[in-house]
């Protein structure tokens, strides 16, 4: 009976996660009170994952991302990209490239990604290029930011959390 009731949660989460019926944060915890108050999971077990200083971490990058994103930094930053690169679109690229390494180094990196994917967008539309000449090296470069730092991706984070306890 337990295995059939965490496959229907199962199922309806991926629904969700498809469709986004309802928010998935507020999805997954749904899920994971089911858990609870059915016994398959203990409030203890249930609640051990955010006692990891990964998660904490993770979360508050997550935070400080929100709050950049949220007060317009990014549309400041591509003002600025602009305005130092001029009209050539090969320092613009760098600069771009540039800046979105620095960032992601001291944010976490798919966060980085998001915040200057509206930026790639909008050079590119100015130039008139196809706008994946733009997003590819933005991921590119968020990536290689990212792994400067222990906080610029989430993998760098599970794994020092991961050596402190092996």
């Amino acid at each position: 009976m337990a295995i059939a009731f965490v496959l229907l949660l199962f199922v309806l989460a991926l629904f969700n996660f498809a469709l986004e019926v309802m928010a998935i944060e507020v999805f997954s915890l749904l899920v994971m009170a089911a858990l609870v108050i059915s016994g398959i999971l203990t409030p203890q077990q249930a609640f051990q994952g955010f006692a990891n200083s990964a998660v904490v971490m993770i979360a508050g990058v997550m935070l400080l991302t929100g709050g950049l994103l949220h007060n317009g930094a990014a549309d400041v930053i591509a003002r600025k990209i602009q305005r130092y690169a001029g009209p050539s679109e090969r320092r613009l690229h760098l600069l771009l490239l540039g800046v979105v390494n620095g960032v992601s180094a001291v944010i976490n990196n798919v966060a980085a990604t998001a915040m200057f994917v509206p930026v790639a967008e909008g050079i590119a539309h100015r130039f008139r290029v196809n706008r994946s000449r733009y997003l590819l090296a933005v991921a590119f470069a968020s990536m290689t930011g990212g792994m400067c730092t222990l906080f610029g991706t989430s993998t760098n984070v599970a794994m020092a959390g991961a050596m402190e306890q092996y």
